[in-house]
């Protein structure tokens, strides 16, 4: 029994290394069309018919059917996965980095199906609301990130990340007497040097 279990663990991991082959080629080559997307996503699904627990083969799954712009499909391949609600977030926090923000609240609004009362994927779409111009639903969402107060372990981002995504939110109204207490607020919750520029620069 054991070997029969130990077989079906390796074939597993062949099929999903098969499925991430599949997908690297489909990314690499759009040219494809659908047929290499199609092929790893035949390969996630047996590695998942042999193991089905398997978080690397259901974040690959998950992935191809974004990528065949599916998101149901996508989101159910990822759900109840915390693994995977970290990878979307950083996915997300590398789009918002490289400043494609359009992106960066895509994978964030996903992310917020998969689990609606993260405060850290709150925060993420009050970071993405805020790049894009959409203020008022930015501030919404530092807020229910702030009342849920309910962070992936490991995220670096807490309350007081919160607070100082309001604080530039009302810099960008000209809401300085709001922006100030924000900032003061973040403050004392933690020590942050580009805060205390922040404030220091509107006092």
């Amino acid at each position: 029994m054991a070997l029969v279990a130990l077989r079906e663990t390796l074939l597993s991991a062949w099929y999903g290394n098969l499925g991430y082959l599949g997908l690297s080629r489909a990314l690499l080559s759009p040219s494809s069309g659908d047929e290499e997307l199609l092929n790893a996503q035949a390969s996630f699904a047996e590695a998942l018919a042999r193991q089905g627990d398997n978080p690397s083969a259901s974040w690959g799954l998950g992935r191809v059917y974004y990528h065949l712009r599916d998101d149901d499909a996508a989101v159910e391949a990822w759900q109840g996965s915390e693994r995977s609600l970290s990878r979307l977030l950083s996915s997300s926090d590398s789009a918002f980095k490289s400043q494609d923000y359009p992106l960066a609240l895509e994978l964030a609004l996903l992310a917020q199906r998969l689990d609606p009362q993260s405060s850290s994927v709150r925060y993420r779409l009050g970071e993405a609301y805020r790049a894009t111009g959409e203020l008022d639903r930015a501030l919404e969402e530092y807020e229910r990130a702030k009342e849920y107060n309910a962070f992936l372990p490991g995220d670096e981002m807490d309350l007081a990340s919160c607070y100082f995504g309001q604080a530039r939110v009302y810099e960008a109204m000209s809401n300085w007497e709001a922006a100030r207490w924000h900032y003061e607020a973040g403050l004392r919750l933690r020590a942050d040097a580009a805060g205390e520029a922040r404030l220091g620069s509107i006092k």
